[in-house]
């Protein structure tokens, strides 16, 4: 697998993004924690809940609550994320064969649409 395919990172971000809006119960505290605008960390999350047709997290104007296919992505998704932000783990996270994660995430959020 080529590190250099742009899917990859944009993937593992965007999967990292879910986590840690699911973890601090807030898209500005996420956004911070990955040093990153709110408006990106949102805009990750609606790319990965697009691409695998399911709403993780339920949005208000006052707060957001993971929705039953939220917490079974997350539980799939949660462990990898925090070996991927380990700064030592990086160069073996890119050799990741992230449509294996994705599809683990996929898998779990199918079974609440089932």
């Amino acid at each position: 697998m080529s590190t250099n395919n742009p899917l990859l990172g944009e993937s593992l971000n965007d999967i990292r993004s879910f986590v840690a809006i699911a973890e601090t119960g807030s898209f500005s505290k996420a956004a911070e924690k990955l040093n990153a605008s709110r408006a990106h960390v949102s805009r990750q999350l609606s790319q990965l809940e697009a691409r695998l047709g399911v709403q993780l997290i339920i949005r208000t104007t006052r707060s957001q609550r993971l929705t039953s296919a939220g917490e079974i992505s997350l539980s799939a998704a949660a462990p990898r994320c925090h070996s991927w932000m380990k700064p030592f783990f990086l160069p073996v996270m890119m050799q990741m064969p992230c449509a294996a994660i994705f599809r683990s995430i996929a898998l779990a959020a199918s079974l609440v649409k089932a």
